[in-house]
């Protein structure tokens, strides 16, 4: 049987990860049939559990990064003249998404538009969702009747 000793707050590294992983593995604590899966064992769960958190906050720098012209052109909806500049400024955040895709997460150049079309669908949607609630919320956008 295993004893395991609760530790209160442990530290949330790869090398906890991997001994974790190690522990649970040995044949004296688990049995092997039940240690992995079809294709998979526990090295190979341990490097996509570590990958996907690489790559989790690799995207959400660029999603911020592509958010920041667009933040910040809409400024000129201050001024009803101005306000084309805004829409300058969203076009250049796409630019800026289009061209950080390939470098930050690493996609192959064949999936590129792939990858570009669904962060813009989810920004999209995102965007009408949180709209939708923040009107709701504020009263921005209803209409007196």
């Amino acid at each position: 049987m295993a004893i395991i000793k609760m530790i209160k707050n442990p530290p949330k590294t790869k090398s906890n990860l991997k001994k974790l992983m190690n522990y649970i593995t040995q044949p004296a604590k688990t049995r092997p049939d039940l240690v992995g899966g079809f294709n998979c064992d526990w090295e190979n769960a341990y490097d996509e559990f570590t990958h996907t958190k690489k790559d989790f906050d690799k995207a959400f720098q660029l999603a911020a990064y592509c958010y920041t012209a667009v933040c910040a052109g809409g400024v000129f909806y201050i001024m009803w003249s101005l306000s084309f500049l805004a829409g300058i400024a969203g076009l250049y955040g796409l630019y800026i998404l289009w061209l950080g895709v390939k470098p930050m997460l690493e996609v192959p150049e064949e999936k590129v538009t792939n990858y570009f079309i669904v962060a813009l669908l989810c920004m999209v949607v995102i965007s009408i969702v949180l709209g939708a609630i923040l009107g709701a919320v504020t009263g921005v956008g209803t209409t007196l009747v």
